[in-house]
């Protein structure tokens, strides 16, 4: 989960990317909360978001659609020193 949606994870990841990103390249994986994704590049701080549903039975909670190898492409192309992941769900 991501912002706009307020929870503790939201919190965590926005604060605790914003700090690494002072000193790293930080890449933030993410729903859209809509049909549609999105990329917002921040300085050191890159947000990709993918397109997201909200679940049946617990509306605030958005599920990610992902081509699992193109995601692995990309991190590969990222090249991290480490990954870090908070997931409720499929997108982790």
């Amino acid at each position: 989960t991501l912002t706009p949606q307020i929870n503790g994870v939201t919190y965590v990841v926005e604060n605790h990317s914003e700090l690494l990103s002072k000193n790293n390249d930080v890449v933030v994986y993410g729903p859209s909360y809509s049909l549609s994704g999105s990329t917002k590049k921040r300085r050191r701080l890159t947000t990709k978001r993918y397109p997201s549903v909200s679940l049946p039975n617990y509306k605030e909670m958005n599920i990610s659609f992902i081509n699992i190898p193109v995601m692995i492409n990309e991190v590969k192309k990222f090249n991290p020193d480490i990954i870090h992941f908070h997931s409720p769900a499929v997108m982790g």
